[in-house]
C-alpha cells in the first residue's frame, strides 16, 4: 500500500471518528436535556402541589369564615329589625289610644263597626290585632285574631298572646289591641326571605331557616320556615322520613344545647341537587345559629369540592406553561433551568397572592354596594377603639345612617330599585370621605360612616354635608328617578367605654331621635366624650 492510500485511509478513519464523537455528543446532550427536563417538571409539579393545596386550604378556610360571618350578620339583622319593628309598633299602639276612645264614644250600638273600620281599613295597622269585650259579661264583641275560639268569652291568659298591647275602656266596652308574636314573625319571614334569595345566588352555597321547638318530653320538633332554594318546603316537617340526605339533616345538630349566641358548625357528606336535575354527594361544611324569640335556626352550607375548582384549573394552565419552559431549558441547560425555576416560583407565588387578594375582597367588600362588610367593619372599629384606648389616636367620628322609609321605596320601585338606592348612598358617601375614611354596610339599609382623626366640632357639619350629598343626588332606576333621604346619629368613643359597641348604642339612640324629629336630620349623641 503506497503513501496515498495510507493518507486516504487515515482521512477516512478521522471522519469516522468525528462522526462518532458528534453522535456521542448529540446523545449526551439529548440525554442530559431529558434528565434536566424530567427533574425540572418533577420539581415544579411538587411546588405546584404545595402552592395549590395551600391555596385550596386557605380558600376553604376563608369561605367557611365568610358564611359564618354572613350567618352572624343575618342574626344581627333579624334581632335589630325585630327590635326596631317592635319599637315602631309600640309607638303606633300608644298613639292610637285617643282614636280608639273616640270611635267607642261615637258607636251607637254594640256592633263596633267603626272599630272594625279603624283596624281593617288602615293599611299601616295591618300588623295589629284587636279584641273588644263587654265588661259586665265578659262576652267578646270583636275578635279579629280568633283568640277566644268557640267559647267567645275573654280570659286573662289570652292577653299573653300580645307582645305589646294597650287597654282602652269606654262605654262599658274593654278594648285590647296590640301586636302578636305570630304577626311580627310573619313579617320578618318576608324580609328575611328576600335576603336569603340574594345570598343563595352563589353556586354551591345554601342558606335557609328552620324552626326548632323543644317539646315537653325532651324531643325536638323541626319545621322548615324559609327555603329560597325550594319554596315548597316551607312548613314541611323535618322529623319525617323521605326528606333526603341534604345538608339540613345535620346543620343544626346540637344547636339548642349550645350557649346563647354560639355558632355550631359541621362537616359531613350531603346530597346536592345540580342544575340539570341530577343529585351529587359532596363533602359539605355547615354552620347555624339559634334565635330564641322565634325558635329559628339560621343555617348555611357550602360544597367543599367547588372551592378547589379554580385551583385545579390554574394548576392545569401552569402545567402547560411548565412544559414550554422545560423545552426552552433543554436548549439552554443550566442557565435556562435557573431562570425557569425562578419564573415558576415567582408565577406560583404571584398567583397565590392574587388568589388571596381576590378571596379577601370577597370577604371584606359587600357584593351589592361595594361598602365594607359588617364582619370587616367589626375589625376596623375594634382596631380604631384599641388605638383610642391606648392614646395613640383620637376617636374617629362614628355616624350611623339609616334610610328613611326604605320599605316604601321597596314597595314603590321593587327590591331592585331599593338595591339601586343603597348603591347610590354608598357612592354619595364616598365622595364626602377622605382617603382613610370608610363606609360599612352594617345590615339591611343601615350603614356606619367612619371619619378618622376628625375634630368633634366639625363632625355635625360633615354629617349634614353627607346627608345633603345623599339627598341631593337622585337615584336612577330604569326610566324612573327618585330621591332618598337618611337620618344620621353621630357620636365618638368615650373614655369608660368597654368596646366600640357602646359608642354604636349612643349613635343608635341619636339616630332614633333624628327619626322622631321628622327624618332627614342629624342628631349628635349628648354627654361628655
Amino acid at each position: 500500500m503506497d503513501m496515498k492510500e495510507l493518507a486516504a485511509d487515515a482521512e477516512l478513519e478521522k471522519k469516522k471518528q468525528t462522526r462518532r464523537l458528534l453522535l456521542f455528543s448529540v446523545v449526551i446532550i439529548a440525554v442530559t436535556g431529558v434528565i434536566f427536563v424530567v427533574m425540572f417538571l418533577n420539581t415544579v409539579k411538587s411546588l405546584q402541589y404545595v402552592y395549590t393545596n395551600r391555596a385550596y386550604q386557605d380558600a376553604a378556610t376563608i369561605k367557611s369564615e365568610a358564611i359564618e360571618l354572613t350567618v352572624r350578620d343575618l342574626m344581627g339583622e333579624i334581632a335589630q329589625l325585630n327590635d326596631l319593628r317592635l319599637r315602631d309598633e309600640e309607638g303606633v299602639i300608644r298613639s292610637l289610644a285617643p282614636s280608639v276612645r273616640a270611635v267607642l264614644k261615637e258607636e251607637t250600638g254594640k256592633d263596633l263597626r267603626g272599630l272594625r273600620d279603624l283596624f281593617t281599613g288602615n293599611e299601616s295597622l295591618e300588623l295589629l290585632t284587636c279584641v273588644a269585650v263587654e265588661e259586665q259579661s265578659g262576652k267578646i264583641l270583636l275578635d279579629d285574631g280568633g283568640f277566644a275560639g268557640e267559647s267567645g268569652i275573654w280570659t286573662e291568659d289570652l292577653e299573653e298572646a300580645f307582645l305589646v298591647c294597650e287597654h282602652v275602656r269606654e262605654g262599658g266596652v274593654d278594648v285590647i289591641y296590640g301586636i302578636t308574636s305570630s304577626a311580627l314573625e310573619s313579617e320578618m319571614e318576608e324580609v328575611v326571605t328576600d335576603r336569603l334569595v340574594f345570598l343563595n345566588k352563589s353556586v354551591g352555597t345554601m342558606y335557609w331557616i328552620d324552626r326548632i321547638t323543644k317539646l315537653d318530653d325532651g324531643r325536638e320538633r323541626r319545621v322548615r320556615v324559609v327555603d329560597p332554594e325550594t319554596p315548597a318546603r316551607a312548613g314541611m316537617s323535618l322529623d319525617s322520613k323521605g326528606i333526603g340526605n341534604g345538608p339540613w339533616n345535620f346543620a343544626s345538630d346540637g344547636l339548642t344545647e349550645a350557649a346563647e349566641g354560639e355558632l355550631v358548625s359541621h362537616t359531613d357528606d350531603a346530597v346536592w341537587n345540580e342544575a340539570n336535575g341530577e343529585s351529587v354527594t359532596a363533602r359539605t361544611h355547615t354552620c347555624a345559629m339559634y334565635y330564641a324569640p322565634y325558635e329559628w335556626a339560621v343555617c348555611a352550607a357550602f360544597r367543599l369540592d367547588l372551592v378547589g375548582v379554580d385551583s385545579i384549573r390554574s394548576q392545569e394552565e401552569s402545567r402547560k406553561e411548565t412544559i414550554r419552559l422545560g423545552v426552552g431549558m433543554a436548549l439552554g441547560f443550566a442557565a435556562v433551568l435557573a431562570i425557569a425555576i425562578l419564573l415558576i416560583l415567582t408565577g406560583n407565588s404571584q398567583y397565590y397572592k392574587l388568589r388571596q387578594k381576590k378571596l379577601r375582597d370577597q370577604v371584606e367588600k359587600d357584593a351589592l354596594t361595594g361598602a365594607n362588610t359588617r364582619g370587616y367593619g367589626v375589625q376596623l372599629l375594634t382596631e380604631a377603639f384599641r388605638r383610642f384606648e391606648n392614646g395613640s389616636e383620637i376617636s374617629p367620628a362614628l355616624m350611623v345612617l339609616d334610610v328613611d322609609k326604605f320599605k316604601s321605596i321597596n314597595d314603590t320601585y321593587g327590591h331592585d330599585g331599593g338595591d339601586e338606592a343603597l348603591k347610590r348612598i354608598v357612592k354619595s358617601a364616598t365622595k364626602v370621605m377622605r382617603g382613610k375614611d370608610c363606609v360599612i354596610r352594617w345590615g339591611g339599609d343601615e350603614f356606619i360612616a367612619v371619619f378618622y382623626k376628625m375634630e368633634h366640632a366639625r363632625a355635625e357639619a360633615v354629617a349634614n354635608r353627607l346627608r345633603r350629598a345623599i339627598c341631593d343626588t337622585p337615584v336612577k332606576y330604569g326610566e324612573q328617578e327618585f330621591r332618598v333621604t337618611v337620618s344620621i346619629g353621630v357620636t365618638w368613643f368615650k373614655f369608660g367605654d368597654s368596646d366600640y359597641t357602646e359608642a354604636l348604642k349612643r349613635a343608635d339612640e341619636a339616630l332614633y331621635v333624628s327619626k322622631e324629629e321628622g327624618r332627614n336630620r342629624v342628631c349628635v349623641a349628648g354627654g361628655e366624650l
